[in-house]
């Protein structure tokens, strides 16, 4: 198998695992409330965390109306969670969805806190500020890592 292959695999995956969703949503006096999403397509037992993922969110709106700039935001802001990838970190992916959400895939093996996602969320946050978004639309999900056991050919 060639590499396209084994990422045709792993994105696969992710389809299959994002069927439910808990979003989080902010508080007047800033503290995230999370809050059930009945409508969404992500399992409710792989989303660690979501924030800004309210309807009334204009950050969502901005992204599901250019979608050039959730792309642009993406490649932006990869290095700024650079340092959380794995082995070194949690996070094993980072894309986005559909429905105009930032996705931040985290190994399921790995010990996950709130505080690194606070620490993740908020390098993702501080980018959006820059792009004059004040809630960046994001969920965490818990995903594995696709090992594959690749035979070799060989020749007699």
């Amino acid at each position: 198998m060639n590499r396209y292959v084994i990422i045709g695999i792993v994105i696969l995956g992710i389809i299959v695992c994002l069927f439910a969703i808990v979003t989080i949503t902010e508080k007047p006096n800033g503290s995230p409330e999370m809050t059930e999403n009945k409508s969404s397509p992500f399992p409710e037992e792989r989303v660690i965390a979501s924030f800004g993922l309210g309807q009334e969110n204009p950050g969502r709106a901005v992204f599901l109306d250019n979608p050039t700039l959730i792309d642009t935001f993406l490649n932006a802001s990869e290095a700024d969670i650079s340092p959380y990838y794995y082995p070194k970190g949690p996070v094993i992916g980072y894309g986005k969805d559909m429905k105009g959400s930032i996705v931040v895939m985290m190994d399921e093996d790995s010990v996950v806190n709130q505080t690194v996602i606070q620490e993740i969320y908020a390098h993702i946050s501080a980018r959006g500020k820059t792009s004059h978004i004040d809630s960046v639309p994001c969920k965490f999900i818990s995903i594995g890592i696709a090992h594959i056991d690749i035979v070799k050919d060989t020749m007699s």
